[in-house]
């Protein structure tokens, strides 16, 4: 029997931006803030674990999707999916968001603590 984790992330900020400079450009990113460190360095953990992706865009609200399997430490397998949603400002972001990210086949994601960009490359999340 499969187990399955879900890996909800609750309480964050997203901004969408279009990266035109730096590694992976030209390529749309979702930039994600958590409101501590700790936080941040859980939710990306949760992130990496998957490794295929789905947008689903309706209006001002997107939602992304990941999938990925993860081996626990007694040899046991999941499949960790993790579902996150936010309301955005603008439904033409959240279009364009989708749009953009189909036509590279994914996109980037940036960690932000308190909406301040954190340390690192933004992590590239693959779409199915």
């Amino acid at each position: 029997m499969d187990k399955l984790l879900i890996l909800e992330e609750t309480d964050t900020d997203a901004g969408i931006a279009y990266l035109s400079e730096g590694p992976g450009a030209p390529a749309i990113t979702l930039i994600v803030s958590w409101s501590t460190a700790n936080d941040a360095s859980r939710g990306m953990h949760r992130i990496m674990l998957c490794g295929a992706w789905q947008i689903v865009a309706e209006g001002r609200t997107l939602t992304i999707i990941g999938q990925g399997n993860t081996v626990f430490i007694s040899g046991e397998e999941a499949t960790a999916v993790f579902i996150s949603t936010w309301e955005m400002d603008d439904p033409y972001a959240v279009s364009l968001f989708e749009q953009v990210a189909h036509r590279h086949g994914y996109f980037l994601l940036l960690p932000a603590v308190n909406k301040i960009p954190g340390p690192g490359a933004p992590v590239p999340c693959y779409l199915v």
